[in-house]
């Protein structure tokens, strides 16, 4: 770590806006509009947009993973419902003979 006689100057500057990122960048939208302006308004737009489209594409893949991890179920048919499906069918099958025929 270093000592606090052997920093220099940029090393303070750099800790010095550290440190205030760290109280601002947590502020709601409306707090930043009456504490912040200039510079450090515009960084905290630019960061919480930023965040705000990576938290939606990240809910839009979290919501696509849960799809795949979990597939819709077909309900399985009854037996009484395969046996109107196969009369459907076969009726099907014998009323286009029937129109080739005519």
């Amino acid at each position: 770590m270093v000592e606090e006689s052997e920093k220099t100057q940029q090393t303070l500057d750099n800790e010095a806006k550290a440190n205030r990122w760290n109280e601002i960048r947590l502020l709601s939208d409306e707090e930043a509009e009456k504490q912040l302006s200039g510079e450090e308004l515009e960084t905290f737009k630019s960061y919480h947009a930023d965040m705000k489209e990576d938290l939606s594409k990240m809910q839009d893949i979290a919501k696509m993973m849960l799809k795949s991890l979990e597939p819709p179920k077909v309900k399985a048919k009854g037996k009484k419902q395969r046996k109107r499906d196969a009369w459907a069918k076969k009726k099907a099958i014998a009323e286009a003979r029937g129109a080739a025929l005519a």
